[in-house]
């Protein structure tokens, strides 16, 4: 598995030594735990319907326009 990603211009981004990715592990895994909603939503996304993506993805994307 790369930890490389194209970029939007398609260059490709640095990729994540092992120090910083141990760090963003232990940063996610405590944004989890403070979160635990999102957690049991990450959790159940593979089980989801596309019907059900898209309805929770178009909620998301609401509350971001009403926030401009």
């Amino acid at each position: 598995m790369s930890l490389l990603a194209k970029s939007p211009k398609g260059q490709t981004d640095k990729a994540l030594t092992l120090s910083e990715l141990i760090d963003f592990v232990k940063c996610f895994a405590i944004f989890l735990q403070k979160n635990p909603d999102l957690a049991q939503l990450m959790q159940a996304w593979p089980e989801f319907s596309e019907q059900t993506k898209a309805a929770i993805k178009a909620l998301v994307q609401s509350h971001k326009t009403e926030g401009e």
